[in-house]
């Protein structure tokens, strides 16, 4: 880029260094020297010395929506892995991410517990942990038990790592159920008139 602003500023002086010479015969002409000339020098910039290649390769390419998906085995086949290889930890994300999309958020989160003892702290655990508390709130939110729901949510934001991806969203939401939960109650919040 920085190449390609050299190349106008040299052709517009070019156009300048050229003005007192063409300007006395015609004031159009020199105005349109000064707008010819430097998108020229660009066009032969461009065709002599090429851009670098933005083709995206495959390792810098986003994951396919397969390769983020959540493992979708059948229970079994997860915790035959997960029972195998305690210490692996993708295994047991994947059968923790299975529990969530079954809505058995105490069961995902027993197997997160489990996957910690063997990866202390991890951040992949903290994370998924976060989400899950974070899904069951929502679950309860979408079956109108807003306390309850408020509480899941407030701890997935206790729990929350530093960076957490959908911090935002977690307390978009806790204003949201916090709103759907005094509605419920028969509490409405004045809002200032001034």
């Amino acid at each position: 880029m920085p190449n390609i602003i050299l190349v106008l500023i040299i052709g517009g002086g070019l156009a300048l260094a050229l003005m007192p010479v063409v300007g006395k015969r015609s004031r159009i002409a020199a105005y349109a020297l000064m707008v010819v000339l430097p998108l020229c020098t660009l066009g032969l910039y461009l065709t002599f010395i090429p851009l670098p290649s933005t083709q995206i390769t495959r390792e810098q390419a986003p994951p396919s929506p397969s390769q983020i998906a959540v493992n979708t085995q059948d229970e079994a086949t997860l915790q035959k892995a997960v029972n195998d290889a305690p210490d692996n930890l993708k295994a047991a994300l994947d059968l923790g991410g299975y529990y969530v999309e079954q809505d058995q958020y105490k069961k995902a989160l027993e197997t997160l517990s489990a996957a910690e003892k063997h990866h202390p702290a991890h951040a992949d655990i903290a994370l998924q942990r976060t989400a899950t508390i974070f899904a069951r709130g929502l679950h309860e939110a979408e079956n109108q038990d807003y306390e309850t729901a408020l509480d899941s949510l407030w701890d997935a934001r206790k729990i929350a790592p530093e960076g957490t991806p959908f911090l935002m969203d977690l307390d978009n939401f806790i204003i949201i159920i916090s709103r759907q939960f005094d509605e419920s109650e028969g509490r409405f919040i004045k809002e200032d008139k001034e």
